[in-house]
């Protein structure tokens, strides 16, 4: 299992904006005329401090006005923190046996895969924040964990669950009708689906514990 394995879900087509050639173009010439005619403003340390701040805020206001890069970095909806009291009320639920295959949908930080794997489950976290998989690598690191936990980066929308004994899902309510019709029509008999906060229309769930449900595929 490789820990960096990744899915960057790619635009189909890289589009370069006319603003953000112009820009890049104005500012080569710009950097080349200065190095040709004041060679030795870098070496004052002061000269370069304001030219690496003015370089930064160039590159993020170029990572801004591309919205190819801007979405790479950034995309993904509002995280939300699963405090480590749902996160245990979750693998409690789970009842986690060695060597399952588990998925979390929307894996964030890592911390509840992180939990999963604690307990002998070989996670996949689905997670399409650039950001957020990062740190999340981070934190699996720390823990040493690598070997039980992935992270693929991309839409969890696109994933097949065939293969997975459970899943986990922090969702919203507008996506749960159609999660549940793809979840129904994926996962093998006896899979389990543990849901925080949030419940599925029409499935019933087969225990729940404050606000969070376990489900079972019949």
């Amino acid at each position: 299992m490789s820990f960096f394995e990744i899915d960057f879900a790619k635009p189909k087509k890289f589009k370069i904006t006319s603003s953000v050639l112009g820009i890049s173009l104005f500012l080569g010439l710009f950097f080349a005329l200065l190095i040709n005619f004041f060679p030795e403003i870098f070496f004052n340390p002061l000269i370069m401090l304001i030219i690496l701040l003015l370089a930064f805020f160039i590159v993020f206001s170029l990572i801004i006005v591309n919205k190819y890069w801007f979405k790479i970095i950034v995309k993904g909806p509002p995280f939300a923190l699963c405090t480590p009291d749902k996160v245990e009320i979750m693998v409690e639920l789970l009842n986690v046996k060695p060597g399952e295959k588990i998925a979390e949908l929307g894996s964030g930080d890592g911390r509840i895969a992180i939990a999963l794997a604690k307990k002998g489950a070989v996670v996949t976290g689905i997670e399409i924040s650039f950001i957020l998989c990062l740190v999340a690598k981070i934190n699996v690191a720390k823990e040493k964990l690598q070997d039980k936990i992935k992270f693929v980066r991309g839409n969890f929308w696109n994933m097949n669950y065939s293969d997975f004994d459970a899943i986990t899902l922090f969702g919203i309510p507008y996506i749960m009708e159609d999660m549940e019709k793809k979840l129904h029509g994926e996962l093998k008999k006896g899979a389990r689906v543990v849901v925080n906060n949030f419940t599925f229309p029409n499935w019933k769930p087969a225990k729940q514990k404050e606000n969070i449900f376990l489900y079972l595929k019949d």
